[in-house]
Parts: structure tokens; C-alpha cells; sequence
């Protein structure tokens, strides 16, 4: 019902689902395989950051499942701890 209920019409009559689910399914298929784990991992924190976006601010009531989500992110994230390091410098080096 009210806006999360127009959003979601929205979501799967334009088929914008289609395009998240195929993210979903290609990182899930990485981390199945072990290959690629970093990108599998990034983007899977784009999908989770917008499940808990869209549960903050339009259905609250739902956010459970998105927390569980991002928990075991941490989890799987935190043993690539490494492959993510390079992204929190402040001032980059270009390669040469």
C-alpha cells in the first residue's frame, strides 16, 4: 500500500526487476564458483543498500530480511578484506 506499493508496481510493470535480478543471479553465481568474489561482493552491496534504502524510507516494517542480508555481506566481505583496501585511499595513484 501508499508510496511502497507505487514503487513496487513501478518496479515490475517498467521490468526494471528483470535487471536486478539478472545482478543478483551473476553475483550469486560468482561467489558459488569463488570467481570474482570482489565484484560479486560490490555488486551486491548496491542491490543491499537499495533493499534497506526502500525499507528505511517506504516500508519499515520489512527491513529484517535486508539487515540479515547485510550481516552475512559483512561476513563474506570481510574475509576480502584486501580486494577492498584500494578503495578507501584517500588520494589516489594512477598506474603508470
Amino acid at each position: 500500500p501508499g508510496l511502497a506499493g507505487a514503487f513496487q508496481d513501478v518496479f515490475f510493470q517498467s521490468r526494471w526487476v528483470l535487471f536486478v535480478d539478472g545482478v543478483e543471479f551473476v553475483a550469486g553465481l560468482l561467489l558459488l564458483i569463488n570467481r570474482y568474489v570482489p565484484l560479486a561482493l560490490t555488486l551486491l552491496a548496491a542491490v543491499i543498500a537499495n533493499i534497506l534504502v526502500f525499507h528505511i524510507t517506504m516500508a519499515p516494517s520489512g527491513i529484517v530480511p535486508g539487515l540479515i542480508a547485510t550481516v552475512l555481506w559483512f561476513i563474506v566481505a570481510s574475509r576480502h578484506k584486501a580486494s577492498f583496501a584500494p578503495l578507501f585511499v584517500q588520494k589516489a595513484q594512477p598506474n603508470p
